[in-house]
C-alpha cells in the first residue's frame, strides 16, 4: 500500500463520522443476507432496485464515497464503479472496511476476514507424490460429512472470506466438491482449485467452469515425462496432467502451472517455462519444497539458498521482460523482483 493511499484512507475513512458510517453500511440485511454496502453497490450498477429507506441511504453514502475516491485517484466515477462489477471484488472491499473499522488505517494492512482460504479438501489422491506434505493416498482417513464440508463453507462465506481455494490431496477425488464450487460461487468468493490435472477431461474441465470456478493450478515437475512421473509417483500422470492442462484452457479457465522444484528439476526450469508458453499457461509458479509428509524423506533434494536465488533471478527476469508470467511462494522473490525493476530503471 503506498503513501499517497495510506495519506487517502487515513483522510477519508480514519475518523469518527466516516466509521459511524461504516458500520452503518456493513450491517447485514436480513432479506438479501448481504450488507447494505453490497446492496448499495448493485442498486448503482444497475444489478438490482430497493426502495428500502435503509438502502436508499446506504446507496446515497456509497455514490458520494466512490465520487471522492475517483477523484483522489484521478478516475471517473464510472470506472471506479466498475471497479465493483464483479461479486468478489464486493466481498474483498467488505473485508478491507471492515479491517479499518476494527483496526485502522495500518501497515501491514489487517482485514476483515482472509482474503484468501486455500481449503485441503481431502485426503484422497490418485497420485503417490514424493514430496506430498500431507501424505495423501487411499480412503482410510476419516473425513467430513458433505454436510459438514457444506457447513464450514458457510461459515467461511459469512466470515467475510474472498476467495476460497480446494486443494488436497486431489479435490475432484473429494465427494460433493462441484455442488461447492457452485455453492462458493453462489456467496460471490472467487473459487479456484489446486489439482494435479490428471482427471481433468473436457467434460470435467466445463462441468468446473459451469460450476463457477475461475482459476486452477495445476501441477507439473518436469518438461520431460518420465521424470515428472517418477516424482509423481504414477506412469503416464505426465500425458494425463498435460491433457488435463490443455482441456482446463479450452474451457476458459485461468491456467496456473505449478511446479515444486528440487534438486531433480532445477536444471531443467529453463524448458518448462517454454512449454508453459507453448501450452499457453496464464501464469507459471515456483513451489518451494515443503520437508513435511512424505516430503521428510527426501530432505537432501532440496535446493541451496545459492540455487534459489538464481532460479528467482531467472523468473523474476523472465517476468520483467514480459516473456512469461513467474510466480514464486519464496519470500524473497518481491526483493529480487524489486532489485532487478530497479536495475532496469
Amino acid at each position: 500500500m503506498s503513501v499517497d493511499t495510506m495519506r487517502i484512507l487515513k483522510t477519508y475513512l480514519d475518523n469518527p463520522i466516516s466509521k459511524l458510517a461504516l458500520r452503518f453500511l456493513l450491517r447485514k440485511d436480513k432479506k438479501y443476507g448481504k450488507t447494505y454496502l453490497e446492496i448499495a453497490i448493485e442498486d448503482l450498477l444497475g444489478e438490482n432496485s430497493s426502495s428500502s429507506l435503509n438502502i436508499r441511504i446506504a446507496k446515497a453514502i456509497v455514490k458520494k464515497a466512490i465520487k471522492n475516491s475517483a477523484k483522489a485517484f484521478n478516475v471517473s466515477f464510472e470506472d471506479a464503479l466498475e471497479t465493483f462489477r464483479l461479486p468478489y471484488a464486493r466481498r474483498a472491499l467488505v473485508s478491507v472496511l471492515k479491517g479499518i473499522l476494527r483496526f485502522g488505517v495500518t501497515k501491514p494492512f489487517t482485514p476483515g476476514a482472509p482474503f484468501l482460504v486455500v481449503w485441503d479438501y481431502t485426503y484422497r489422491c490418485n497420485l503417490r507424490c514424493k514430496h506430498c506434505y500431507i501424505a495423501a493416498g487411499g480412503y482410510d482417513r476419516p473425513e467430513m460429512s458433505l454436510d459438514e464440508r457444506k457447513k464450514s463453507l458457510d461459515i467461511l462465506a459469512d466470515a467475510g472470506v474472498t476467495i476460497i481455494a480446494f486443494s488436497g490431496g486431489e479435490p475432484l477425488m473429494g465427494p460433493g466438491i462441484f455442488e461447492m464450487i457452485k455453492r462458493a460461487d453462489e456467496y460471490g468468493m472467487y473459487t479456484a482449485m489446486a489439482t494435479n490435472g490428471t482427471l481433468i477431461t473436457e467434460q470435467v474441465a466445463e462441468r468446473l467452469a459451469k460450476a463457477g470456478l475461475k482459476y486452477v493450478q495445476i501441477s507439473l515437475d518436469a518438461p520431460i515425462p518420465h521424470i515428472h512421473d517418477e516424482f509423481r509417483g504414477i506412469n503416464g500422470a505426465w500425458e494425463r496432467t498435460v491433457r488435463g492442462i490443455r482441456n482446463a484452457k479450452k474451457a476458459g479457465l485461468y491456467v496456473e502451472i505449478s511446479m515444486t522444484i528440487t534438486k531433480l528439476n532445477y536444471h531443467l526450469v529453463p524448458q518448462m517455462l517454454e512449454l508453459a508458453k507453448e501450452l499457453e499457461a496464464d501464469l507459471f509458479m515456483h513451489y518451494n519444497f515443503i520437508p513435511t509428509g512424505r516430503g521428510a524423506e527426501i530432505l537432501e533434494l532440496d535446493i541451496s539458498p545459492q540455487e534459489r536465488e538464481k532460479l528467482l533471478r531467472l523468473l523474476a527476469e523472465k517476468t520483467i521482460k514480459n516473456e512469461i508470467q513467474a510466480a514464486s511462494t519464496a519470500p524473497q522473490y518481491a526483493r529480487v523482483s524489486l532489485q532487478l525493476s530497479s536495475v532496469g530503471e
